[in-house]
């Protein structure tokens, strides 16, 4: 007899950022319809919007706004673009 697959009990992956006010938010995998999102926006090349959709995804529940970016220094941007997609990477390798 097969093993009961549980949602609830489904590893999930986290990733722990530090804000800039020195705030924490743990970004949690995202979900299809989340991904979509990123997708869409990186289609229309907005990437203060990726950026902000991909921050959206914590859970403590805070929502960022492009508005909201305005307070990051572009290298901060940068770096958390690239540590992010590092953390996305990790879960859906491409080999």
């Amino acid at each position: 007899m097969a093993q009961k697959f549980s949602f609830k009990k489904a590893r999930k992956a986290v990733f722990p950022v530090e804000l800039p006010d020195g705030s924490m938010v743990t970004l949690r995998e995202p979900t299809k319809s989340e991904v979509e999102a990123i997708v869409e926006a990186t289609q229309d090349e907005d990437y203060a919007e990726i950026l902000a959709l991909a921050l959206s995804t914590n859970l403590e529940g805070k929502t960022f706004s492009v508005e909201s970016l305005n307070d990051f220094t572009v290298t901060e941007l940068m770096q958390f673009s690239q540590a992010y997609t590092d953390f996305i990477n990790d879960l859906y390798p491409k080999n």
